[in-house]
């Protein structure tokens, strides 16, 4: 691998929230191999450390990237957004530094970082508001001669704390006279209003239009003013308020949960056993995402299973085995017979040997080694999601993985003890062939 020289630099956006500071750092830096020539439009591997004290001091965060430069050779990350390795961003706290930024990269993508620069994290314009906010003693007085004219500039707490409680007694339209704030609700024994009618046992409620008596619903369940004769007067009584007090349904089913699609749903509700609602909505895969070490061509009905064809073919040219003897096979178990293939007596070479050794390398979606040659049906599967699985491995931005080839693909199924099924990928057809020909080997393994 070619020496790279790389030119990094930061920018800091003041990406704020009101008057917080951002969550994330923006990162640049443009690469560069050994004769200065920029590295254009290739894949890089980035860890970044977070170290404090000293340019060698311990590393309080640290997380990686993979991204792709440009035409002219330069690259983004945003620090704080990465694949975490250690510590959490949000949780360092910027005052106690110095801080310094470590870079380790790793050009053509992975985790093989062959470069490294350290520097000094300088303070940027939101941390000195903030150092200059910490050292603030006393109060701000307003000097604005606008605002210092306007009503507002007089408000106290206390004016807010009584603006507060009126708030809550209800209609403040002001058009029930001598008052202001009137209460959408009131008991005719101390009424301070001019309304006639029955002065006891009458609890009044203002619909809009029209005083309403709502005391009879009340009184005949025994929840306010008095018991189911009304012969008692006065608001409400201490029987009453007892009785209001256990108003909920004794099983507590005013408050049940129940859990819907992706939604689970534990506890009873109580305070000593809340409830906690999750989702497994994040399990979800669906075909031609890039996920465990390959990418996946089958999803099963509740999208959290399915099948994954390895990023890359395993051989153009190899051989079924070299050992004759029929294992027949299941149609749609891939796993089942590779293993029955490796198992063979005398076998020492197969296209099953090859995806039994083989252990993707590490494209950004996971290291595996659990994989197999697939079965005739397994195959064809993989063939029917072919269109989304060409698109997304051309567009991935990455050079070393490699799109379906519209040639023979060999299956772990055999139907005579020296021929097997060799499946014409894109054209979709499948065919008996020597097993001593040579044909591509494509991986599979299951999530």
């Amino acid at each position: 691998m070619k020496n790279i020289i790389a030119l990094i630099f930061t920018v800091i956006l003041s990406n704020m929230l009101l008057a917080q500071a951002p969550e994330k750092i923006s990162y640049q830096f443009v690469v560069r191999n050994n004769n200065g020539v920029l590295i254009t439009n290739s894949n890089i591997g980035i860890q970044i450390s977070i170290l404090q004290f000293t340019i060698n001091g311990s590393a309080v965060y640290v997380e990686k990237h993979n991204t792709m430069t440009n035409m002219n050779g330069l690259a983004n990350i945003e620090i704080g957004g990465g694949t975490p390795i250690s510590g959490i961003f949000a949780a360092i706290d910027w005052s106690n530094g110095p801080f310094f930024l470590k870079t380790e990269t790793s050009p053509g993508g992975g985790t093989n970082y062959t470069i490294t620069g350290t520097s000094q994290l300088l303070s940027v314009p939101y941390a000195l508001y903030a150092k200059t906010a910490e050292s603030l003693v006393g109060g701000l007085v307003e000097s604005d001669p606008v605002f210092t004219l306007a009503p507002a500039f007089g408000i106290s707490a206390t004016n807010i704390v009584d603006w507060n409680m009126a708030f809550g007694w209800g209609n403040h339209a002001g058009l029930y006279l001598p008052f202001s704030y009137l209460p959408d609700w009131v008991d005719i024994t101390n009424n301070p209003f001019a309304i006639t009618g029955p002065a006891l046992n009458q609890i009044l409620k203002f619909d809009g239009t029209n005083w309403v008596n709502e005391l009879p619903d009340f009184a005949a369940t025994n929840h306010i003013h008095g018991d189911a004769t009304g012969t008692e007067s006065g608001f409400m009584s201490g029987p009453d308020k007892t009785k209001l007090d256990v108003l909920q349904n004794a099983d507590g089913s005013e408050t049940i949960l129940a859990a819907g699609t992706d939604i689970t749903i534990s506890g009873d509700g109580t305070g000593t056993n809340p409830y906690v609602i999750g989702s497994t909505a994040g399990n979800i895969r669906h075909i031609g995402e890039l996920f465990g070490g390959g990418i996946v061509f089958y999803v099963d009905e509740t999208g959290e299973h399915g099948l994954i064809c390895s990023l890359i073919d395993l051989s153009t040219a190899y051989i079924w085995s070299n050992a004759n003897g029929q294992i027949s096979g299941n149609t749609w178990d891939g796993q089942a017979n590779t293993n029955a293939i490796v198992g063979q007596s005398g076998m020492t070479s197969s296209a099953a040997k090859l995806c039994d050794d083989y252990t993707n390398a590490d494209y950004g979606t996971g290291i595996f080694s659990d994989w197999y040659l697939p079965a005739i049906a397994q195959i064809e599967t993989l063939n029917n999601s072919c269109y989304k699985i060409n698109m997304t491995l051309e567009n991935d931005g990455d050079p070393l993985t490699e799109t379906l080839s519209l040639l023979y693909y060999w299956t772990s199924n055999d139907y005579y003890t020296n021929q097997s099924l060799a499946y014409f990928m894109v054209a979709g057809s499948a065919y008996f062939t020597n097993k001593s020909d040579s044909h591509y080997v494509r991986a599979v393994r299951t999530f």
